[in-house]
């Protein structure tokens, strides 16, 4: 029964995979909200299927995971797996989109470098939604649950390989998200509809790929927001990369510290 569901995911893929193949063999072009559905689902599909694998070998370890009992979970195996299977979702999309746009429509010089100092003073603000919205959920005894990869850092032993996979989550995991979502998710909806409901519904699109974190869709939101008005407002994706590193690297602070 498992090579049978193992096949179904794996072979449901195919399609997708020669879609965007068919897609970037066309040449770099204006992408489109097909070029966009593509990288999503390249995204979400394709993590799905590292997810699988996982699972498939290393059931016990993701079953405890999945139950939140994170004791004696400190292997490395399971989280750079986890990693991996991370890495060939928002990876595969990166990757599609990098071939898809044009020269030059990903780009991620400054005219002006103090934007940086700007995007990541911005997270004063979100650390105040983030707070806002867990003193919220405490209301209804509702606790705002760290991410699965967060969960194991935390139980992993410190090291190098420890440090490296919270550079992958601090660094990498922002600049192929922002590559992905700000750089070419958000252009074909602000083409389409305009500058703020494009925004406002790629931000949508950034919030509902983490229902994963079901608890953090909304400050996920209010966070993709502030992205997507740094894309637009400076033409490039190194003040978002600032801001989503500083968010991430706040959230591993508060889960370390607090």
């Amino acid at each position: 029964m498992e090579w049978l569901i193992s096949l179904f995911v794996c072979g449901t893929a195919i399609p997708v995979v020669a879609a965007a193949v068919v897609r970037i063999r066309q040449g770099p072009a204006t992408w489109n909200l097909i070029d966009v559905a593509i990288a999503l689902i390249l995204l979400v599909w394709m993590g799905s299927i590292g997810s699988f694998v996982v699972a498939m070998a290393l059931p016990e370890a993701m079953a405890q995971l999945a139950n939140g009992e994170t004791a004696g979970l400190g292997e490395p195996t399971l989280l750079w797996s986890l990693l991996m299977a991370n890495l060939l979702g928002v990876g595969s999309a990166a990757i599609f989109a990098q071939q898809r746009a044009p020269r030059g429509a990903l780009k991620m010089g400054l005219e002006r470098p103090v934007w940086l100092l700007w995007a990541v003073s911005m997270m004063l603000p979100l650390i105040g939604v983030w707070i806002g919205w867990s003193w919220v959920l405490n209301l209804f005894d509702v606790a705002l649950q760290p991410q699965a990869l967060s969960t194991l850092l935390m139980e992993e032993p410190h090291g190098f390989w420890w440090a490296a996979a919270l550079f992958y989550v601090v660094s990498a995991v922002p600049i192929l998200e922002e590559f992905v979502f700000r750089g070419f998710v958000q252009a074909p909806f602000v083409r389409q509809w305009g500058r703020w409901p494009g925004v406002i519904m790629s931000s949508m699109v950034f919030a509902l790929a983490h229902l994963s974190d079901v608890q953090a869709v909304l400050p996920l939101f209010v966070l993709a927001m502030a992205l997507g008005w740094l894309r637009e407002r400076t033409g490039s994706l190194a003040a978002p990369i600032a801001l989503h590193v500083a968010n991430n690297a706040a959230a591993m602070l508060a889960l370390f510290v607090i």
